[in-house]
């Protein structure tokens, strides 16, 4: 006998998708949903995750379960389904037994793709580390299709996450490049650590076309982006010559290393660099050692053109550091004999110094100059003094 539903039919504007219900035969077993379904529809409200789920970002929740599909695909999918277990089920809290997944995930092709961004967005950062990291392996249309997530990847909290996604994109080559335009908008991103990956990848993909944005940067409040700004110059205006202004002006920059990173550029500058000398020279004088290192260095570099600093060179000769002394000797062997002439005596004066190496250099410099015979320069190994 039949008893009649009490349960109040749908309200309007309400769809309720029908459902067929059918007495399952003694002969034919009820068929039992997979562990990654328990898991998922195991509390009261949870979203079913099913199949298509896994392999159609557009599912609208109707059942797939009756449409065709090649054997073959269908067989992949089983198997994706059953690595994806591990991300609902007793393996949720292993990161080593998701990563594993990971692994086999990325070999399975673009049918793993929807899958494998999931796990670029898991809870565990190892994870989203090791998904990043498997793009550049993968067959090239499923790693195409994962590159907007990777770009999105560029603000992970952890900054290793990051930087394997910045280096995942820039392995792809080619092939990520119809996506620059994403990269260069992290340009501006009010993270810092999202700005430094889209810098530098806008340099070691040489994007010159976002070079007005890179030159903009150069004012940005972080020294750390203001360096590397300077060194992406070095790749995206390799001589200098077209954008010196940026570079000789942080030879001001209130931060030391950014002052030291821009000698450095210069110095990749070839000999576009001369144009510059006077420039390099009023960084002999900067209070931080090491950038008197850099600049005396790059110096030693102009060949002839160092005589217009010539003043300079004979102050950095009482300079603290004995090697910008040494350095500055060495610079001067460049000049052409009628201006050492004119510095030779505060060369004299260096064969005092209480470093060997700075006597041995004046020694040579006044050799060279016909001021001594050569066999004195023997002298300079018996003279006492520390190393």
């Amino acid at each position: 006998m039949s008893r009649q539903s009490s349960t109040p039919g749908p309200r309007r504007g309400v769809t309720i998708a029908s459902r067929s219900v059918t007495r399952s035969s003694p002969q034919a077993p009820e068929r039992q949903p997979s562990k990654l379904k328990r898991v998922a529809t195991a509390s009261a409200g949870a979203a079913r995750i099913r199949r298509s789920t896994l392999f159609d970002e557009n599912w609208d929740g109707n059942s797939d379960e009756d449409e065709p599909e090649d054997p073959e695909v269908r067989a992949k999918k089983d198997k994706i389904m059953k690595i994806m277990e591990d991300f609902v089920g007793e393996n949720a809290g292993k990161p080593a037994a998701k990563i594993a997944s990971v692994k086999l995930l990325a070999s399975m092709g673009e049918e793993a793709v929807h899958c494998l961004q999931t796990a670029m967005g898991d809870s565990d950062w190892e994870v989203r580390q090791a998904a990043a990291q498997c793009i550049p392996g993968m067959a090239p249309r499923a790693a195409v299709a994962c590159i907007p997530a990777l770009v999105g990847m560029f603000g992970d909290p952890i900054w290793s996450v990051g930087r394997a996604a910045s280096a995942a994109f820039k392995d792809l080559g080619q092939a990520a490049l119809p996506y620059a335009e994403m990269v260069a908008a992290r340009l501006g991103d009010r993270e810092r650590h999202v700005r430094l990956v889209a810098l530098r990848l806008v340099a070691d993909l040489g994007l010159e076309q976002y070079l007005e944005q890179v030159l903009e940067m150069a004012e940005d409040g972080d020294p750390g982006i203001r360096m590397e700004v300077l060194r992406a110059l070095q790749i995206l205006d390799p001589t200098g010559t077209e954008h010196p202004e940026p570079v000789v002006e942080a030879l001001h920059d209130e931060h030391p290393d950014v002052r030291q990173q821009a000698l450095a550029t210069m110095a990749s500058w070839g000999p576009s660099v001369v144009e510059h000398a006077e420039d390099v020279a009023e960084a002999l004088a900067d209070p931080a050692p090491e950038v008197r290192k850099a600049a005396m260095a790059l110096m030693r570099e102009m060949g002839e053109a160092t005589v217009q600093c010539a003043e300079d060179l004979v102050q950095a000769l009482v300079d603290p550091e004995w090697d910008v002394r040494s350095s500055a000797l060495q610079a001067m062997s460049r000049f052409p004999p009628e201006a050492l002439a004119g510095v030779l005596p505060a060369i004299g004066g260096m064969l005092s110094d209480p470093r060997r190496y700075v006597r041995q250099a004046a020694l040579h410099l006044l050799a060279q100059a016909g001021e001594l015979p050569g066999e004195v320069l023997g002298l300079a190994g018996s003279c006492r003094g520390s190393c």
